[in-house]
């Protein structure tokens, strides 16, 4: 896994391997649990508010 720092958040890449059938699945598992988990501690995790027109 590497870690990067992006612009206004982390980025993180992530390679697994897996039957192609069921790539997209895995794919989205892990944004799935993640956004839940940010969810949980809404008041932690704050994504950037851009008022750039």
């Amino acid at each position: 896994m590497n870690a990067t720092r992006g612009e206004s958040w982390p980025e993180l890449r992530v390679r697994y391997l897996t039957h192609p059938r069921r790539g997209q699945r895995v794919k989205n598992r892990p944004y799935e649990r993640i956004l839940e988990r940010f969810n949980d501690v809404p008041d932690r995790v704050g994504f950037p508010v851009s008022r750039v027109r």
